[in-house]
């Protein structure tokens, strides 16, 4: 949360990127919606592969869950399907609001590896955490 963008926007640069948001206040799942709608494809977000905090699950379950996730996650009904095994806390972590700013990163299929090595040689934490579709188009599914 305290990293600049400066060195994975530097990185990215070279390669054929799609679209690319900072995610802040809305969330992974509203930035990443936004994403969806304005570009026409459909998203699959892997929940197993999204970083997460540690502790954020326990303080959730503490009843630590800030109005704007709730209000996050309310706007985005109807513009996600969530798998009926999971449950409401990891549901609201997805739209949590309190983030400060990685970059989420659509890039060609086939730069997608070398563009997450380029990222991690710079220092730059990153992740492969779905895909685009042209199933569902302006819609999540996160599996």
């Amino acid at each position: 949360m305290s990293t600049l963008n400066k060195t994975a926007a530097e990185r990215m640069a070279s390669y054929d990127v799609h679209g690319c948001t900072d995610v802040t206040g809305f969330g992974l799942l509203g930035h990443a919606s936004e994403m969806a709608k304005g570009s026409g494809v459909g998203l699959t977000v892997f929940k197993e592969k999204v970083p997460v905090m540690p502790r954020v699950r326990a303080l959730a379950e503490e009843g630590f869950v800030p109005g704007g996730t709730k209000n996050n996650f309310a706007h985005l009904q109807g513009a996600v399907t969530f798998p009926g095994s999971m449950d409401q806390i990891d549901q609201w972590i997805l739209c949590d609001a309190v983030t400060s700013g990685g970059l989420l990163i659509s890039v060609a299929a086939d730069q997608t590896d070398a563009l997450l090595a380029d990222l991690i040689e710079a220092g730059v934490e990153a992740h492969i955490i779905g895909e685009t579709t042209s199933d569902h188009p302006g819609h999540i599914v996160v599996s």
